[in-house]
């Protein structure tokens, strides 16, 4: 079984002969924790493939605009945001109405029981109460877990049979720009961070194209997660048993860092000692064959087969 919190303090303690002064041992361990965990891709936080819901756009005929709050109030349909599930990084795009400027504008929260629709910014102050606004709410995004730190593998996932390749945030948004249609139907998809006022930064995936419909669960990507913070002394790490001794010379060496004020120096230690290659070693041979090779020529076609590539023949071991 892996460390628990109480463990883990006690590691934290003895280092240094004590808690420190304005650190609490608590924040040191997930901090040591957070830092370990994402110093190398460590294939036990690959994670089942998780499925991830369509939402379509949303569009009204009819808002009224408060400039004061910077609210608008869908009124036709009365309905149009029924099942609207909001996800940071949403926006809306205003299509009309008097007074307002047509541009999009990012949305802050959304109210579905009243129709109500907080935005960042303001549509227009001419547009005050007027009550003819019209828009579209463009819901390109899915909501990723909320364990998730990267997407694994090309493709990632796929969207009702078809395959999601991952790709720049950049490379996508010009793929928009230009309405590129996909290579045989596929799908692409980008992670981005939509920064919420509380929370900080949500990683949202981005999809190309743009979904049509709602649907649930129609999307599946592979993906990684990441350290877990721990705030009871009884709850043990999301790390598997073999790790322990590596987080223990994690948070070791960084309660000693904040002690003597060298932490570069002591974290590199840690990643350049023989516990951590070792640890490395026994993570990589949880799976010792990994499929086809890739790299080169051969990371440009699929095994059986790529539709997209038909150009290239190659002959795989057994």
């Amino acid at each position: 079984m892996s460390l628990t919190l109480a463990e883990l303090i006690r590691h934290s303690n003895h280092v240094v002969g004590g808690e420190i002064p304005d650190f609490p041992a608590l924040g040191i361990v997930n901090d040591a924790g957070r830092w370990i965990c994402d110093s190398w891709p460590w294939r036990f936080f690959a994670r089942s493939p998780v499925r991830l819901d369509l939402r379509a756009p949303i569009s009204f005929t009819a808002a009224t605009w408060d400039e004061a709050s910077l609210t608008l109030t869908v009124t036709d349909p009365a309905t149009a945001l029924e099942g609207y599930d909001f996800l940071e990084g949403d926006a809306l795009e205003i299509t009309g109405g008097t007074g307002a400027t047509p541009a999009f504008y990012g949305l802050v929260s959304a109210d579905t029981s009243t129709g109500e629709l907080v935005l960042k910014t303001s549509l227009g102050a001419d547009a005050d109460t007027l009550t003819d606004i019209a828009g579209t709410i463009q819901v390109s995004s899915a909501r990723l877990p909320a364990d998730f730190t990267e997407l694994i593998g090309s493709p990632c996932g796929s969207v009702a049979g078809r395959a999601i390749y991952p790709m720049s945030p950049e490379a996508l948004l010009d793929m928009q720009s230009a309405a590129a249609p996909p290579v045989a139907g596929d799908y692409y998809a980008a992670v981005i961070h939509a920064d919420t006022e509380q929370s900080g930064p949500v990683p949202t995936l981005l999809l190309y194209p743009a979904p049509g419909s709602s649907e649930r669960s129609a999307v599946m990507v592979s993906y990684r997660s990441g350290w877990v913070n721990l705030d009871d002394d009884e709850f043990n790490s999301n790390t598997p048993a073999w790790f322990d001794q590596l987080l223990i010379q994690a948070v070791r060496a960084y309660t000693k860092g904040i002690q003597t004020d060298q932490m570069d120096t002591e974290l590199a230690r840690v990643r350049g000692s023989v516990l951590f290659m070792d640890t490395c070693r026994r993570d990589a041979s949880v799976q010792r064959r990994r499929g086809r090779y890739r790299g080169g020529a051969v990371h440009l076609t699929q095994y059986p087969g790529d539709p997209h590539i038909s150009s290239l023949n190659f002959t795989y071991p057994p």
